[in-house]
């Protein structure tokens, strides 16, 4: 047994209108102030404070990608080879597996190479003369090679 009690007055008298109800138009969109918010200026030298923060922490992290830019020595090709010859990327134990011969391999043509370019790069950028002779020798070579061919 239920018990069914109309709770407004007007459910008992009329039926539910099945009409759509308007909806009232929105007002007017608010126009843009014409002046910027005070903060707004504020966020730019904000931003540039912030991210001056980050790059003093990172480079100060000894060890990072950011420190090593900045403040780094990079290894030279003796040094380079040393590593090859001792194998220091391995775990204890690990001697003569997959590892070993894909270092080793990685040392040869891509490690080795890679630090004798990239310490060759940094000596002729250090110093404008070198790196005019460097350009003017390069270019000489280039010159070379297209009269011949």
């Amino acid at each position: 047994m239920t018990l069914q009690v109309p709770l407004l007055r007007r459910e008992r008298e009329e039926p539910p209108d099945d009409a759509p109800v308007p909806v009232p138009a929105p007002e007017a969109a608010q126009e843009a102030p014409a002046v910027p918010e005070p903060q707004a200026p504020a966020v730019i030298p904000h931003a540039f404070r912030t991210a001056s923060r980050r790059a003093k922490d990172l480079a100060g992290r000894e060890g990072g990608c950011v420190n090593g830019l900045l403040a780094g020595k990079p290894p030279s090709v003796n040094e380079q080879c040393d590593y090859l010859a001792q194998r220091r990327w391995l775990p204890p134990g690990h001697e003569g597996g997959i590892a070993d011969k894909a270092g080793c391999w990685y040392h040869r043509l891509i490690g080795i190479p890679g630090v004798a370019f990239g310490n060759w790069i940094s000596v002729t950028a250090a110093r404008p003369f070198r790196l005019a002779w460097t350009l003017a020798v390069l270019a000489a070579l280039a010159l070379l090679i297209v009269t011949v061919t």
